[in-house]
């Protein structure tokens, strides 16, 4: 029987979950001139942090709106600094830092257009211009882009995954990584059930986090070959809010991680903000919602509406966001489109409870690096160690935190140790809040989720519902 046919099943998290989750609000502390193109512009957003200087970062947001457009770059005082002209409509945009390349290390921007289109760019110039420049041939897509994210390998070579309106994920693989930067199409795609709305990587753990429209949150492996993944969350009133349309990831040094998405009312137009912390399960990690939020006016700055985009990094930057940034897409801001700035302390300490600040996980090091507490696993993915390798931490020579197993699809198996202020291997972990209402149920094989919903409806019918 279809999971589009029942449901109920997407009521099964209000079985686990408290009454209400824990939602706040915070304002932006920043935010970007307006897009130069179009009522509507605006989407995707992602970071790139300098690698010359710890303070700088270039912001990035595609714009699908206009025929000449292409994407914009903005400082973090919000000023404009390059326009990308010639692709057309944009529709998404990604970032990896320290790719290996031409006998080199290069930062490699990933951005999609609506004419099907993969294109790569990479910042030239001095280590804070950031100015774009494309590399290699455009890569025609077979599928109209909707989404996309980047996963390093463990040469530093790359994979670029991009999800279509039908449920198709192309995944695409670098070659020779000591060869110019291009990448080729691992075929045949695979297929799930509805448009992609967003995709986020976390590379610490292996893992591909997807939005499906109508479905809800995926896990999905790397590797093609290892399979569709699971679904980790429904979408529901109880899981992931319907209209969800972006996704980031906020990494922690203890081996969690924290999934930020945004959902925009399509009547109020309101954007609602969900964290999710992703916890160890007894065979995968169990994502549990720990609280929402929006982004409301302040400081002379309007509330964030309409939100098509989100990103965040979880590093210390300057103009003020010294404990990381969030950054958000504002597509009904009165002067036109544009991103709004957040301080991420400002954020966690909006929240009841507060969600973590730690900056000890740098996107910057490269993979292998002995010092950057990095390893890899056999299934070639990098695998963080538990605290960056800066005070003890350990990991298993499959690249998993000590405790934990190497599992089939280049995940780690759960930890044998608590999470109580500290991690397995290491120390001084930042610990998620224990007290948060949340649905602890993504993890669940289906067929308990069968089972537990059956039983709810003979329960129900015996009631004479």
């Amino acid at each position: 029987m279809a999971l589009t046919r029942l449901p109920w099943l997407l009521s099964f998290c209000a079985v686990t979950a408290l009454a209400q989750v824990p939602s706040g609000a915070a304002s932006a502390s920043g935010e970007t001139s307006p897009f130069v193109t179009g009522p509507t512009a605006g989407g995707d957003v992602a970071i790139w942090l300098a690698p010359g200087s710890a303070k700088e970062a270039l912001i990035m947001g595609v714009d699908p709106s206009s025929a000449s457009g292409g994407f914009s770059t903005y400082r973090l005082d919000g000023g404009l600094f390059q326009s990308v002209v010639g692709p057309g409509p944009t529709t998404a945009i990604d970032v990896a830092h320290a790719v290996r390349a031409n006998g080199g290390l290069m930062d490699v921007v990933a951005v999609t257009t609506a004419s099907q289109q993969l294109l790569l760019y990479t910042p030239t110039g001095a280590a804070t211009a950031g100015t774009l420049s494309q590399v290699g041939s455009p890569v025609t897509l077979p599928y109209p882009p909707v989404s996309a994210a980047m996963a390093r390998t463990n040469d530093g070579g790359l994979y670029v995954y991009v999800g279509d309106y039908q449920g198709h994920l192309m995944t695409y693989q670098q070659g020779d990584p000591t060869a110019p930067l291009a990448v080729s199409p691992i075929n045949p795609p695979r297929v799930y059930t509805d448009k992609f709305n967003a995709l986020v990587v976390d590379e610490g753990k292996g893992r591909l986090w997807a939005v499906v429209d109508n479905v809800g949150l995926y896990r999905i492996p790397l590797y093609p070959d290892k399979g569709e993944g699971t679904i980790a969350l429904m979408q529901g009133s109880n899981g992931l809010l319907p209209n969800t349309n972006s996704l980031a990831i906020y990494n922690t040094g203890d081996a969690g991680a924290l999934l930020i998405s945004g959902s925009t009312n399509p009547v109020s137009a309101e954007s609602t903000f969900q964290i999710f912390s992703i916890e160890w399960g007894e065979i995968s990690e169990v994502v549990k919602e720990i609280g929402r939020f929006t982004l409301d006016a302040g400081a002379g700055r309007e509330g964030v509406a309409g939100s098509r985009g989100l990103a965040v990094a979880n590093i210390g930057l300057g103009f003020g966001y010294d404990k990381g940034l969030l950054v958000a897409h504002d597509a009904l801001n009165a002067s036109g489109p544009n991103l709004k700035l957040v301080r991420w302390d400002e954020l966690a300490n909006s929240a009841s409870p507060k969600f973590p600040v730690d900056l000890r996980i740098d996107p910057r090091t490269p993979i292998g690096k002995s010092d950057g507490g990095t390893t890899m696993t056999d299934g070639g993915m990098m695998m963080m160690g538990t605290d960056a390798g800066s005070d003890g931490g350990s990991v298993t020579p499959g690249g998993c935190d000590a405790g934990t197993t190497l599992l089939a699809d280049g995940g780690c198996g759960k930890p044998t140790t608590g999470r109580d202020g500290g991690t397995p291997g290491g120390g001084g972990g930042v610990s998620f809040p224990s007290d948060s209402p949340s649905c602890g149920c993504g993890s669940a094989p289906m067929g308990a989720l069968l089972a537990l919903s059956a039983l709810l409806l003979s329960r129900r019918r015996s009631r004479g519902g």
